[in-house]
């Protein structure tokens, strides 16, 4: 049984009256502690609220965490603590599928680096597809590098990068046409 199917007792053990399990009280305070542990900085900055009303979305102290848990229950589907410091579960397929046939390296990591790239230098999605459409041009056919900026994103959907943020800078327009180069 993975971790993410004894996680029952989230949702199982709590109770909108308060009459929350030994277990469940036990399991919560052992989740807070584990996630201030490996979370860099969190007793100064706190971590993302898993509560059913703030869903990993604001920043907040153990002590409040605690108490909106105990008071909202877990948000649902998050037996998977990808914002609490558990690493996103991402099938083999998709981490070891090599980008063509003359190299190794594995499609996500080529995918993950580029919006590392993007992101750090902020660089538009529409800019990023061009420069994506260079790149599948000079890689051999067959290839399975990403053609545009939202088919990267799908593929590290659910990783929550820093690099899946949309950025867009304004008044940039691509001088170069999309499209296939001719092969001679």
């Amino acid at each position: 049984m993975s971790e993410e199917e004894q996680r029952g007792w989230m949702y199982s053990g709590w109770s909108e009256h308060r009459r929350h399990t030994a277990e469940w009280v036990r399991n919560t305070d052992a989740f807070l502690d584990r996630a201030f542990q490996l979370m860099p900085n969190s007793n100064e900055l706190g971590v993302k609220c898993p509560c059913d009303q703030c869903s990993n979305k604001i920043m907040q102290k153990q002590p409040v965490i605690r108490s909106h848990l105990f008071k909202h229950g877990f948000m649902l589907d998050y037996a998977r603590w990808t914002e609490h410091g558990e690493p996103p579960a991402v099938s083999s397929t998709r981490t070891e599928e090599p980008l063509h046939s003359r190299t190794e390296v594995p499609r996500l990591t080529l995918v993950n680096e580029m919006m590392d790239f993007k992101s750090k230098y902020k660089i538009s999605d529409e800019s990023f597809d061009d420069l994506l459409a260079i790149v599948c041009d000079i890689v051999p056919e067959g290839h399975k590098v990403p053609a545009t900026v939202q088919e990267c994103k799908n593929l590290l959907s659910g990783l929550e990068t820093p690099s899946m943020k949309t950025d867009k800078t304004e008044g940039e327009s691509s001088k170069r046409k999309r499209g296939r180069i001719l092969r001679k």
